[in-house]
């Protein structure tokens, strides 16, 4: 009753006398057979049974490293005769498992769709030690997972969870201590005859942002002894900060480098998010040796981030393994580490003496990125000869997918005796596969609320609806039973490691649905007789007509539950009215239509909506009236809902180039016009309209009007704005864009408009080509005189004009 895992006997032919030649060795001389060891028992266990690939620990949807990981425990477990592992004798454990490869069908002996091994999941290991420390109770789980209430605290005090097993940085002083180890000082630093540091120095570390002062006491060479003690652990590798040295009068802030070096079973490690116990398996950065606690850590201490600091034993996970002293700045964790996966999927991970357990840490490696549902990961345990194995064998990881939100919500209520209701199930995106969604369903008769109405009031519906692959909705009819008393549904979703629920605001759907089944007067719809209302001083009214198709002797009054919607406002863009009392108007709370009723013997009712006229620009609006059933005594048919839409009786102005201005004396026009109001009442007032220029300077490259007004009642409904270039001007372009203003709206596409600004061509007197005479023209001499050619052409000019205008009177 040994724990002391497998031993080997090796049976071996050796070779004969050097006189006896009756035999030789062969080629296989020997032979070997395993002792198993069956005292240690070993099982599987699921300790977190998802990884989400859309689920981040830190609540960061973007954030890679810290989705949700499954984690899977194997757990050594002594039988009742085994004595304590300080008794017994150590041996180094070899834990045999396999991920479960799938078939050709992607999938397992129970018909699971298996993930993919480096594709869609990544497995990292960490060995640890014990689960029951003698200051804490209960199971800790040490590679961290979301949200889980049992591991919020430790010993009492909150802590944080950790992602990527324990971080460690080396320390050279922890907690409660009062002593820092120093590496020798250069001689030009401090001293150069003693290469000390004083007694009475008080310094500051540099890793303390607070600036603590301590007192160092006596001289130090290889160690500083000071007094406070340390409120927080001093890391390797920190400098301190002289304040004053040997006494108040030395210089101030001189920089000593401090080098922690490593002794070789003993460190002190800190800023850690969890705890270490006996039997944790550790790496120090720079080194490939792997070092075991050999016993739970000493002086622990927690800093005011809940943040531990440690003083532990250890030893190499190997024999022969040891530190070497000259590591220094180095960083411990208790790594997850890689293991070696050969092709079938089978792993081996050497477990030391004093370790008990062993964490897996299943990581997805995608990020929301395709509706594919959710996948599995199988391992299971492999016999082997240190230890048997309890069950189960194995346990199975679901790969979560939760790319799509899944939603319900009534499409119709159903109503007795025999309307039909329906539930609308909802996939934001489609799937490539067909997705069940399970839901549960609670219901009661209106007047007997403990009476279940499924089977009474409406037939019994499943538990689940399967939504096609490719198809992003699905309807549940919901039938009544004709003898049914009126009642109340809930539908509410179920989640799946397939999606997320939840629907959308543009579906309407939510995790839940409420459905009413009512004694049914009739099928209600609503049309916008006149879709159309124009403020104005006498306004142009819009209508809506609400009908119902009642049932056979169904002739009481329809209360009518409506909702408004739309870009127009309640109250200031317009109201609701009775055409047949047109000054009595209808209330609208919450979104709501109060007190609209089809009466008693009408099958339907006419609203009206008036716009409220006034003095500011604000375009078209939409108004949107929807029926509801909720709660009432109808169904809603075909249309369900109108629109309609309220037009401003304020001018839309718009800006165009009537012609394009010329240096020095040809002025640009820009025009300004509104081709009209909505029909009803034109504008009666002067429009000032108001504009910025850019391009051209104002003053400089021309001269205009700052505002322009169409005066009141314009036949045009536009006015000019005459751009003068100056001469010595240089733009040539100039833009006008009109500033939006209460009185009038500016139409988006021709709110600006840009004109050029060129010169006139100028002539070169020394250039042949122009002194020449082109036909109907005449020509001076360049010498500025009047010689006998150019005055002989002049009058020869004259005759024939004068000869021309003759012919005509005359001809």
């Amino acid at each position: 009753a040994l724990v002391e895992g497998r031993e080997l006997v090796v049976v071996a032919i050796v070779n004969p006398a050097p006189t006896d030649t009756s035999y030789s060795v062969g080629r296989f001389p020997s032979r070997t057979f395993v002792i198993a060891d069956d005292d240690h028992k070993a099982r599987i266990e699921l300790v977190q049974p998802v990884a989400d690939e859309d689920v981040s620990l830190r609540g960061d949807p973007d954030d890679a490293i810290s989705r949700r990981r499954g984690i899977i425990r194997v757990r050594f477990d002594d039988f009742p005769n085994i004595p304590a592992y300080g008794t017994r004798t150590a041996f180094l454990r070899n834990l045999s498992v396999e991920l479960f490869k799938a078939g050709a069908d992607g999938k397992d002996d129970n018909g699971l769709t298996l993930a993919t091994l480096n594709t869609d999941y990544t497995v990292r290991y960490k060995v640890s030690g014990h689960n029951n420390p003698v200051s804490a109770t209960g199971a800790f789980s040490q590679l961290g997972f979301a949200n889980n209430p049992a591991y919020a605290t430790w010993a009492g005090v909150a802590r944080k969870t950790s992602t990527t097993g324990l971080n460690y940085r080396l320390m050279a002083a922890l907690p409660g201590e009062d002593t820092v180890p120093l590496q020798e000082q250069e001689t030009d630093v401090l001293d150069p005859s003693t290469n000390v540091i004083p007694g009475g120095t008080i310094f500051y570390f540099e890793s303390d942002p607070t600036r603590r002062r301590y007192t160092s006491i006596g001289d130090a060479i290889s160690a500083l002894t000071f007094t406070p003690v340390l409120d927080r652990p001093v890391p390797s590798g920190t400098s301190i900060k002289i304040v004053s040295l040997g006494g108040p009068e030395g210089p101030d802030s001189v920089t000593v480098e401090l080098k922690y070096s490593l002794d070789t079973d003993i460190l002190k490690l800190g800023n850690g998010f969890e705890r270490l116990f006996e039997g944790d398996v550790i790496q120090i950065a720079g080194d490939e040796t792997l070092y075991v606690l050999r016993e739970d850590p000493t002086s622990v201490a927690i800093d005011a981030n809940n943040r531990y600091s440690a003083q532990v034993w250890i030893e190499a996970h190997e024999v022969g393994g040891g530190l070497a002293k000259e590591q220094t700045g180095a960083v411990a964790v208790t790594t997850l580490i890689t293991p070696t996966i050969d092709p079938e999927g089978k792993m081996q991970i050497a477990v030391p003496a004093n370790s008990t357990r062993v964490d897996f840490s299943i990581e997805p490696n995608g990020m929301g990125d395709g509706a594919e549902l959710a996948e599995y990961i199988r391992m299971r345990m492999i016999a082997d000869n240190d230890y048997v194995i309890l069950t189960p064998q194995d346990v199975l990881v679901t790969l979560a997918d939760r790319d799509v939100v899944v939603g319900v919500k009534v499409e119709t209520n159903a109503g007795l005796p025999d309307i039909q209701g329906s539930l609308k199930f909802t996939l934001s995106k489609p799937f490539a596969k067909s997705v069940t969604v399970p839901f549960n369903l609670a219901s009661s008769i209106d007047s007997s609320p403990a009476t279940s109405a499924e089977g009474a009031s409406f037939e019994t519906l499943p538990r689940s609806v399967t939504i096609p692959a490719g198809a992003t909705e699905y309807f549940l009819r919901v039938l009544p039973v004709a003898t049914g008393l009126p009642a109340t549904m809930i539908v509410t979703l179920n989640g799946t490691e397939d999606y997320k629920i939840g629907g959308s605001p543009a579906s309407g759907t939510n995790p839940s649905a409420t459905m009413h089944i009512n004694d049914v007067i009739g099928t209600v719809t609503i049309v916008a007789t006149d879709a159309i209302a124009i403020e104005g001083p006498t306004s142009d009214t819009g209508l809506l007509t609400i009908s119902v198709a009642r049932l056979t002797n169904q002739s009481g009054d329809v209360p009518l539950r409506l909702s408004i919607g739309g870009t127009a406002a309640i109250g200031s863009r317009y109201e609701f009215f009775n055409p047949l009392t047109p000054t009595n108007t209808y209330a609208v709370t919450n979104g709501f239509l109060e007190g609209a009723v089809i009466p008693a013997g009408s099958n339907s009712v006419q609203i009206g909506v008036r716009p409220i006229d006034n003095s500011v620009a604000e375009g078209s609006g939409s108004i949107q009236v929807s029926v509801i059933n909720q709660g009432t005594d109808y169904v809603i048919g075909t249309p369900s809902s109108a629109g309609l839409t309220v037009q401003d009786n304020e001018p839309t102005l718009q800006v165009s180039v009537v012609q394009h201005a010329v240096r020095p004396s040809t002025a640009g026009i820009f025009r300004f016009t509104y081709p009209g109001v909505p029909a009803g009442e034109p504008s009666d007032q002067a429009i000032v309209i108001k504009y910025t220029f850019t391009g051209a300077v104002l003053g400089t490259d021309f001269v205009a009007e700052t505002t322009s007004t169409i005066s009141a009642n314009s036949p045009s409904r536009s006015v000019d704005l005459v751009i003068n270039p100056t001469a010595d001007g240089t733009a040539t372009s100039l833009t006008v864009t009109i500033v939006s203003d209460t009185t009038y709206g500016s139409l988006s596409t021709a709110r600006s408009a840009t004109m050029t600004i060129t010169a006139e061509p100028e002539v070169d007197p020394n250039d042949p080509a122009d002194d020449k005479p082109t036909p109907g023209s005449m020509s001076s001499s360049s010498g500025g005189g009047c010689g006998l050619g150019s005055g002989l052409a002049a009058l020869l000019a004259l005759g024939m004009f004068a000869l021309m205008s003759f012919r005509r009177r005359h001809g």
